[in-house]
Order: structure tokens, then sequence, then C-alpha cells
């Protein structure tokens, strides 16, 4: 599994696409870089920018928190509580400071879910809009909730996120 894109990448004059699945992570500073993620549903996109670095990523996370500690051993961005933390941690690694963070999120709808049973993009927002504020990151921007599938990239080179919500087009968070 690749965390992130070396600094050190050279530029080329074609827009190169890193896909982020479910439940997994890049960063980046690749400047022709774009960061893509499908199928936000009941999962939510949350990308983080550092515009002074002109570095970036994206993570896809699929539920608040794991039931039982193997699957977050194995998969630990699936989860909000397992992901972000090691999320937040490679960026601050890399030299990004937490108030320069842009940080923008897309998700959380509820998909085939209309009797609210289980609610899991609503747990998935409240969750991680707690751990943002808790760890002292400031969300930018949001694009949440309803009952649509949602797909989300990042920019490197300029930071701009833009989300793809079917029947409506692309709208820039």
């Amino acid at each position: 599994m690749q965390k992130y894109n070396s600094i050190t990448e050279s530029r080329s004059s074609l827009q190169e696409k890193i896909i982020v699945g479910v439940g997994d992570m890049m960063i980046s500073s690749t400047q022709n870089a774009v960061i893509v993620t499908y199928a936000l549903g009941s999962c939510i996109g949350l990308s983080a920018y550092d515009p002074l670095l002109r570095l970036g990523g994206l993570i896809h996370i699929m539920l608040p928190e794991a039931t039982d500690g193997l699957s977050s051993q194995k998969n630990p961005y699936m989860f909000a509580e397992t992901g972000l933390p090691i999320f937040f941690d490679e960026l601050l690694k890399l030299g990004s400071k937490k108030f320069r963070l842009e940080i923008k999120i897309a998700g959380g709808a509820s998909l085939f879910n209309e009797n609210k049973m289980f609610n899991i993009g609503e747990r998935n927002y409240n969750y991680i809009r707690n751990y943002l504020s808790v760890n002292g990151y400031r969300l930018t921007s949001e694009a949440v909730g309803g009952t649509c599938s949602r797909t989300m990239a990042t920019d490197i080179n300029t930071g701009k996120v833009t989300i793809k919500i079917p029947g409506i087009g692309e709208v820039e968070l």
C-alpha cells in the first residue's frame, strides 16, 4: 500500500490521476497530480491541503470505528478512529502545519436506508467533525448528507477540491 509520492518527483506536462480506493489514503506533493476517490455514499472523503508546501492528501473513510481490533489493524484507513491519526501524522511528518491545512469533506449520505436504521453517513460525519475539533484542525468546507453518491478530487497544484454529484455535475468545495 503506497502512502505518498516522493516530494522529489519531477513535474510532467500531463496530469497524473492518483486513485484512492475505499478504506485507503494517499498523500502527494507531485504538482501535476490529482487525487481522486469514487463512491462516497455513506463513506466520507477527507481532503487536506497545505498551500505553502503544495502538499495534499485524501482519505476514504468507510466507518467511524472498528468493532474489532483486527479490522483496524488490517486496514486502518477504513475507520476514522484509526485512519485519521495516521493520515494527519503523515502530513505533519512531511512538514505541513495544522494551522495551514485546508480540510474539506464530502459524502456521508444516507443511501438505501430510508428508515435511517444505521445512520452510517451521519455517524461518520459526527465522528470526523468531533475528531477535527478535539485535535485543533479547521474544517474549511463540506458537502455531506443527502441521498447521492459523490466523487471527490484534490488538485495538488492548486489545492482546488471538486466533487461530482450525479444529476448536478461538478462543483468546487
